[in-house]
């Protein structure tokens, strides 16, 4: 009795195509994990200098009305408006990786944003921006 096989040919990669696809995507993947980081701290920054602006106008605007500036860390600036002494009205517990601190300095304050990003953050009453260089 003659037994006909059927014999199919069964394709598959070789492990030569599979070691060059892992070295193209390890290469692809080392070109955009560090362009993923940088984004990161470039929109953690945007996140300090955002934060900072509104503290400088919520100081200003406290000067305004209480004639003085006044000093708080990220739990404190959070106290409502009608305490006495009143606060900024700011909730900046959730700025992480950010701590904000407000320093009164001589007559003027001084915001400062630390912990994140590409590094510290600062603004006083007389910067319109925020900058890095903080005195």
């Amino acid at each position: 009795m003659n037994k006909s096989y059927n014999l199919r040919v069964k394709r598959s990669f070789t492990m030569l195509e599979l070691l060059v696809v892992m070295v193209i995507i390890a290469v692809i993947s080392g070109f955009a994990i560090p362009s993923f980081v940088n984004s990161r701290k470039k929109a953690e920054d945007r996140e300090a200098i955002a934060m900072l602006t509104l503290i400088r106008a919520a100081e200003e605007v406290r000067r305004m009305e209480q004639g003085n500036y006044i000093s708080c860390t990220n739990s404190v600036c959070n106290n409502d408006p009608d305490e006495t002494p009143a606060g900024l009205g700011l909730d900046l517990s959730w700025g992480q990786p950010w701590t904000y601190t407000v320093s009164l300095t001589g007559g003027g304050f001084q915001a400062t944003a630390s912990g994140g990003g590409t590094g510290n953050w600062c603004i006083n009453q007389n910067m319109q921006r925020p900058d890095t260089a903080c005195p």
